[in-house]
């Protein structure tokens, strides 16, 4: 997991000039007392001299203040002592409410900074944009060797976070995620991805601090990578109170929702066998489904002789109805008061229905009213004493977990927000020109709610802009295009590549290079047709990204396992191919003219016949056969790396550029590039594909002379009605042309 923020990540080089500003430095320690000194030492050290250190004791029971005790005589150091351990967030907290500072840095007790850590933070904080800078980092990554194996990384270390030690940032309102809301080892849910909005990331490329590899690393503790987990991290911090764990997985251990009916509940001897049943079968269905359920009764009818039976059974039946028929309200889960346990109270009549639903510990009063219409509607089989159907209250122990953006299941009910707006998307997609205003009340509602509401899935804020600028909202058209650039734009990291927004490698159901520049393209168009003065800026933002792609060429899907084993029987045919012709041959010498060819023009799949078309020409010889073997263990490695999955992708990015400056500079813009590539030594296969691009926009010039036409047509759903039909059919004739000469369809494909 990874540390990012929506706005294109800042450079620290060229950092503005300022005068110093001082750190606030936090130290939280919990029995670490033979690191510590290590640690304040180096913050002695920095060649930034401007800086104040709190150290939060948060409950240590070994000998930290005997090791410390000469340091507090320091007027720059503070020092906060919690009577027992309160967690990581509740002593950061504590030292951000003492700060006196307005930048913040933190260094943990078993970390150490070298000298010029702080000068390098202040210089990219400098940058008024910059929210929060990270520089390199240092660590070990012997993992189960039991070798000390230290690694450098320019940005956050890959599969971690951002670590504590590498990270400052300007102080603001915002707090760490305490023990009582949630505990997890993933800081940037912790507290980074709070600070995203409010400005960029900006790594600074420079290694200038150590992160330090011991078995009583919080993340160790935490996570089940490592052997940790609820129960270890519980024993070594002395936790007494249920909490709420996230696993590094992402699992969430909910014990104040999950046990909240037990805990005020006193049991008496001869209940106890009653009770244990009931915990069981509570512990056994939340492990079969989304929605789990555990009951337990408390009769109105004397012991019945049989329990309510819902219709369809308990532990399957129930997950499935409420999977189907819960329709999660989207205030609910738009405010983050989801929860993930509910304990509801219900009386199943002798006639199986429910007549009264009570619920407890609900976080939001949508969800509650859900919860209570949705349990009205479920049907029983009845409570029964001596043959005959009996009234009963149950409680019922409800575990509604909502799932979170694309690539997961839409929560519960949420996807007839999805369905609605896919069949009116649809609708106005068939339709020649839109119809009149009171019949697009319904069809704007359903699409603006989807936009609203999953706006982390860009077809919707995308179908909306362009509906609002087809009804003359350009306003509105341009504010969601911000809005969706803001979300899904993915920052990158020069040692990890691409990471996610809110920081996670894969959380919006991979990366999808194609659909990033799609929205930053249909970001500057809006920009650009409603006349915004950040109409340059948005061009440059996708320039800039499809720039980056250009040079990491990241765009291709992971392969599929049918891919790659297709890759592993043509790479081992290569291989003997190559022994069995070529070794007794010559072959090609490294750094020459034919190697450069090689190299740069054949792939995967293609350099056996190089091989043999290369020894034609005399430039093989026999003492580089396992040059050439190496070459193909490498385009083999690509491929399963999803490097080139794909074909023409490379190609279609350029023509992705383009459209870009073809949109925003004109026909004398797109000259200028063309002119760039013939001259910059492009290989033919780019050449080509230029040319094509070139003949094509040729071929449709009559229907893409009118720059602004076209830009109307790409920006707008559909034609308003009304419009005469001359221009209706050129509005889709012009969409067809540019489909012709850009890849549009490529980037806009899901």
């Amino acid at each position: 997991m990874q540390c990012v923020s929506h706005k294109n990540i800042i450079s620290s080089e060229n950092a503005e000039t300022a005068a110093p500003r001082p750190f606030t430095v936090l130290m939280p320690v919990f029995n670490q007392c033979g690191f510590v000194r290590r640690a304040v030492s180096s913050l002695f050290s920095q060649t930034y001299a401007h800086w104040e250190l709190i150290i939060i004791n948060d409950g240590s029971t070994d000998a930290l203040n005997e090791f410390i005790a000469d340091y507090l005589t320091d007027s720059r150091i503070k020092y906060i002592e919690n009577p027992e351990n309160y967690g990581l967030g509740y002593a950061l907290n504590r030292g951000l409410d003492a700060a006196s500072y307005d930048l913040i840095a933190y260094l943990p007790a078993d970390d150490f900074f070298y000298e010029n850590h702080l000068q390098t933070l202040a210089d990219a904080l400098a940058k008024p944009e910059v929210a929060l800078a990270f520089t390199g980092i240092r660590f070990d990554d012997s993992k189960d060797s039991g070798f000390l194996d230290y690694k450098t990384c320019k940005g956050a270390i890959p599969g971690y976070c951002t670590q504590l030690v590498q990270v400052a940032h300007r102080k603001t309102a915002d707090r760490w995620t305490e023990r009582e809301e949630c505990v997890s080892e993933d800081l940037f849910y912790l507290f980074w991805r709070k600070l995203t909005g409010r400005g960029a990331f900006a790594p600074c490329q420079t290694v200038t601090c150590e992160w330090c590899c011991h078995p009583n690393q919080r993340h160790k503790i935490c996570g089940e990578r490592y052997g940790g987990g609820l129960n270890k991290y519980r024993a070594y911090y002395g936790v007494k109170q249920p909490i709420r764990f996230r696993s590094g997985k992402y699992k969430i251990f909910d014990e104040v929702g999950n046990y909240a009916p037990y805990r005020n509940h006193v049991v008496s001897y001869s209940e106890g066998l009653k009770m244990l049943s009931r915990i069981f079968i509570a512990l056994t269905t939340m492990l079969l489904g989304a929605v789990s359920v555990s009951t337990y009764a408390a009769r109105l009818c004397k012991d019945p002789e049989t329990l309510p039976a819902f219709v369809g059974g308990l532990l399957d039946g129930m997950p499935k109805y409420l999977a189907k028929n819960f329709k999660y309200p989207k205030e609910a889960w738009k405010s983050g008061k989801c929860g993930t346990g509910a304990v509801v109270d219900v009386i199943i009549t002798k006639k199986g229905t429910v007549s009264e639903v009570r619920c407890y510990d609900i976080k939001h009063p949508a969800l509650e009213k859900e919860l209570i219409r949705v349990m009205k509607e479920t049907r029983w089989y009845p409570a029964t004493k001596r043959g005959e159907p009996v009234d009963v209250r149950m409680t019922l122990l409800l575990s509604l977990r909502p799932e979170f953006f694309e690539g997961e299941p839409i929560p519960f009910g949420f996807e007839y927000i999805v369905k609605d707006a896919d069949k009116n998307i649809g609708f106005l997609k068939e339709c020649q020109t839109l119809p009149v205003d009171n019949e697009l009340k319904h069809v704007e509602t359903a699409v603006a709610e989807a936009a609203d509401v999953f706006m982390d899935i860009p077809r919707y804020p995308i179908a909306f802009a362009t509906f609002k600028s087809a009804l003359g909202d350009g306003y509105k058209a341009v504010e969601t295009m911000d809005s969706c650039w803001s979300r899904y734009h993915w920052v990158p990291n020069p040692e990890y590549g691409r990471l996610g927004f809110m920081g996670i490698k894969g959380f919006v159901n991979g990366y999808n290079g194609r659909i990033e520049i799609w929205v930053a393209l249909m970001r500057a168009m809006q920009h650009q047709r409603n006349g915004s003065e950040r109409t340059d800026s948005a061009y440059r933002d996708a320039i800039d990204l499809i720039d980056e792609r250009i040079v990491d060429t990241d765009l291709r899907e992971i392969p599929s396992p049918q891919e790659i084993a297709y890759s592993e029987r043509r790479m081992a045919r290569m291989q003997r191919d190559m022994v069995n012709e070529f070794v007794r041959g010559n072959m090609l010498s490294h750094g020459t003219s034919g190697w450069d060819k090689i190299t740069r023009e054949y792939s995967l799949s293609e350099i056996s016949g190089a091989l043999g078309y290369w020894s034609r020409k005399g430039y093989i010889n026999n003492a580089q056969v396992g040059q050439l073997y190496q070459l193909i263990q490498d385009e083999f490695q690509a491929t399963k790396d999803g490097k080139y999955a794909k074909k023409g992708v490379h190609m279609k990015l350029f023509g992705a550029k383009a459209f870009a400056i073809w949109m925003h500079e004109g026909n004398e813009g797109l000259s200028r590039f063309l002119a760039q590539i013939r001259e910059g030594g492009a290989t033919k296969k780019l050449l080509r594909h230029m040319a094509k691009l070139e003949k094509n926009l040729a071929g449709n010039a009559a229907l893409l002379s009118d720059r602004r036409a076209v830009l109307e047509c790409l920006t707008t759903i559909a034609p308003v009605h009304g419009t005469p039909e001359a221009e209706v059919k050129a509005f889709y004739d012009r969409r067809k042309a540019v489909a012709k000469v850009f890849p549009l369809k490529w980037l806009m494909k899901e």
